[in-house]
């Protein structure tokens, strides 16, 4: 994958496509998005960069290509959840499977406002807490235990 190194000096503003429920969002302009700061990796000792890529804004390792962590970036330079290593990237896709079930699908059981406020629930959780993208590989099959046992 290539990537574009974000400049401090050329105030540009980058229109990458990116949509959201339907609606064009333009991402800040560059020179903002290089002031984000950098997140620790998860895999090695190096810390994760958000860097440009064709399909949007991600953050990738500053060690890469020995070290290939990754992590999501909304399109406008803030971490999707918190950074993980492999195993619980792992867990929390296999979390999203179970819990996504709730609210997709031909015949869901709950609208997905509904469903975090029952993971909430379940899981003793307050608002801020209740992303997937926020849990520990431990929460992760916490939370499929759970929605195993409920169904």
């Amino acid at each position: 994958m290539s990537t574009l190194h974000i400049e401090t000096t050329k105030p540009l503003t980058a229109f990458f496509a990116c949509t959201r429920e339907g609606q064009k969002i333009t991402s800040p302009k560059l020179s903002e998005l290089a002031k984000m700061p950098s997140l620790p990796c998860p895999e090695c000792e190096g810390k994760l960069v958000l860097r440009l890529s064709k399909y949007g804004l991600f953050y990738g390792c500053n060690n890469y290509p020995t070290c290939k962590a990754t992590h999501g970036s909304h399109p406008d330079g803030k971490p999707l959840g918190v950074p993980a290593n492999k195993e619980t990237k792992f867990w929390r896709i296999k979390a999203h499977q179970a819990f996504d079930k709730l609210f997709e699908g031909e015949n869901p059981l709950m609208s997905r406002e509904e469903a975090y406020a029952y993971l909430q629930m379940i899981m003793r959780l307050t608002e801020e807490e209740a992303h997937i993208g926020k849990f520990s590989a431990e929460q992760c099959q916490e939370l499929i235990d759970l929605l195993d046992f409920a169904q």
